[in-house]
């Protein structure tokens, strides 16, 4: 598929609104000879389904349809009710009725798009539409996508106006979903009013109906792994990209007493979340602005202790991913300064198609939103801090997500008539039965496709903990205390070939600068992570000279080069050995085998003396 460029709004609107007018008006097309060319085709394309079991009711045309695994028992389909209630596998089983010839049209011209607003329309009924979406998953190989190649190029024509989200059109962006309504989104969410997914305290079976814990707790414990994950002290400034309706700032300060700022692009949900920020008396360490997150300046020219951003980055656009990483690494404070946040993400191997077509959830929920691959993220944050943003965990809930969004759906449909409906007229008093209908439908829509979409892994929500790496220069210096320079000007002469520093740095800042991953909580846990320091090139002849330091004092009873930077207060954590080269084999070898008592462990580039069987203290040898 062609990849297009980004584009003025001004540009691509006009074409924008040809393409959707053309789509209703189009779609709903039913001239018979169309028909007999769009019916067949669709027909083609289901009849090569293979898992699972799809039963597709033609009202109009008074005919009905098997597809994919024979059901058990009779293949008479005259009693269609019976008939979908024959279990042919646990697979999917599904009943589709086609209510309008619409339906045709609809799905062989503009496919999936297509078919979410044939849903929407009412052209097509379907009692398990979570079912259908797992269907059509488990068999996308074989079906090719569904898609014809009609209906590829309208999905490209579309996707012109998908590039846009400059500051000006973000604001349109984000509130083309959340300034909905506050009170909808009271009315299925959790008392809590968090937008995001939950984590479940045992998650088995993603399709598991265990009711015992509720949405709430497991939103607070979601909360809790981003308290505990940033280490909230009551002294720190947190940045929170993306307010939501409060729920995170609030939890926050109440369990560490931090400072949060937050910034949010909704006025509605600004108001809502000032409210219970103020009902919960924590006004006065709470601020939310109505900011966006490029326009924010230092806060009395300070950095932030830490930022944390839930589900924001869904919204922020493929363009603009760059951006925010430069921002966070503006924002974030250098000396242990830590970032968290949560993204829901799309599988590498769909990334390219996804990038280039409009779908359902970024033409009708998030406008303007895009959905990244975690490599996508792990590669930005790397890039647009010149490698001092350092990855520290990833954690992949998104099998949480269909229990949730499931949750939601129910409460949704239980309580709009009651609320929904009312508040949806408040705030809209000229919309028609029909449009209600509509709008019902597309969220019932949006919560099964989704939650179909974490069933089978088709989608994922990560967390990411990152820190700044520049810490390491200041807090290395803090803990070992001592003079890099003249420590290797000391030892030289136990060295075959000369240590190679670049005349323009010091050894610690070339250290800061190149680094991939670092020591991290040296000074505050008196224990440091050691994890290979990328680019630090340890010449081969000096692995081996300290390897046979570490042999020859071990058989005088001697500790392994203790003599060398020295200090017992620093310890390590997981430091198994990693093979550098053929070259280093050998010798890596005799260094792992080490004495009884203690022995010498090659990481990387550093050198850390364990003792065997439990964190020892360590020694560290960085050298350039």
């Amino acid at each position: 598929m062609v990849s297009f460029p980004s584009l003025p709004a001004a540009v691509t609107a006009p074409a924008t609104r040809a393409v959707e007018v053309a789509r209703g008006a189009i779609g709903g097309f039913t001239w018979k000879p169309a028909l007999a060319v769009a019916r067949p085709a669709i027909l083609s394309i289901l009849s090569r389904i293979e898992t699972g079991t799809l039963l597709l009711v033609d009202e109009p045309a008074g005919t009905r349809h098997i597809f994919g695994q024979k059901l058990d028992g009779t293949t008479d389909l005259s009693n269609v009710e019976a008939c979908a209630t024959r279990h042919a596998t646990t697979l999917p089983r599904v009943e589709l009725i086609v209510k309008n010839d619409a339906f045709w049209m609809r799905l062989f011209l503009f496919g999936d798009m297509g078919f979410a607003e044939a849903y929407m329309l009412g052209d097509f009924e379907c009692q398990d539409l979570t079912s259908f979406f797992q269907l059509f998953i488990v068999n996308r190989d074989c079906l090719g996508n569904g898609t014809t190649w009609i209906s590829s190029v309208s999905a490209a024509i579309s996707a012109l106006a998908r590039a846009n989200n400059a500051l000006g059109s973000a604001l349109l962006n984000i509130s083309a979903h959340y300034d909905i309504s506050n009170d909808m989104f009271a009315a299925f969410l959790s008392p809590d009013m968090t937008y995001s997914c939950a984590v479940w305290d045992r998650l088995n079976d993603i399709t598991n109906t265990d009711t015992k814990e509720s949405l709430e707790t497991a939103q607070l414990r979601k909360l809790h792994r981003f308290i505990d994950g940033c280490k909230l002290k009551s002294d720190d400034h947190v940045l929170e990209i993306g307010t939501g309706w409060g729920s995170f700032a609030i939890e926050a300060v109440s369990k560490s007493g931090c400072r949060v700022t937050s910034l949010t692009l909704s006025k509605e949900q600004k108001a809502l979340a000032e409210d219970r920020i103020a009902a919960a008396g924590l006004q006065e360490r709470i601020t939310v602005l109505l900011c966006d997150y490029r326009e924010l300046e230092l806060p009395e020219g300070k950095r932030f202790d830490k930022i944390v951003s839930i589900e924001m980055l869904e919204a922020v656009g493929k363009e603009f991913l760059a951006t925010y990483f430069d921002c966070i690494d503006r924002l974030l404070k250098e000396d242990g300064g830590v970032a968290m946040f949560q993204c829901i993400t799309m599988p590498e191997c769909r990334c390219e198609a996804y990038a280039k077509s409009e779908d359902f959830i970024s033409h009708y929920i998030f406008p303007g939103g895009y959905l990244p691959s975690t490599t996508e993220l792990l590669n930005h944050i790397t890039t647009q801090s010149k490698g001092t943003l350092i990855v520290e965990n990833i954690e992949n809930i998104g099998g949480h997500y269909a229990r949730t969004l499931r949750l939601w759906r129910e409460q949704f449909m239980g309580t709009f008539e009651s609320k929904i409906r009312p508040a949806l007229l408040k705030q809209h008093p000229d919309m028609t039965k029909e449009a209600v209908n509509v709008f019902k439908r597309k969220w019932e829509y949006y919560f099964t496709y989704c939650e179909a979409g974490f069933i089978t892994k088709t989608l994922g929500d990560v967390i990411i903990t990152h820190r700044h790496a520049r810490v390491l220069q200041a807090r290395v210096r803090a803990a070992l205390n001592f003079d890099a320079q003249q420590c290797l000007r000391q030892h030289a002469q136990r060295w075959p070939a000369p240590v190679c520093v670049p005349p323009e740095a010091g050894v610690l800042g070339r250290v800061a600068n190149v680094a991939q991953r670092v020591v991290t909580d040296v000074v505050a846990d008196k224990h440091a992570a050691v994890e290979e320091a990328g680019h630090l090139a340890l010449h081969n002849r000096k692995v081996a000279r300290v390897a046979h330091l570490a042999r020859r004092d071990a058989a005088h009873g001697r500790a392994p080069v203790r003599h060398l930077f020295a200090r017992p207060h620093v310890r390590v954590v997981d430091l198994p050995p990693v093979k550098i080269n053929d070259a280093d084999a050998r010798e890596r070898r005799i260094v792992s085998a080490g004495a009884d008592a203690d022995h010498l462990a090659v990481h990387g580039n550093v050198l850390a003396q364990l003792e065997p069987g439990r964190q020892a203290p360590v020694d560290l040898i960085m050298l350039r």
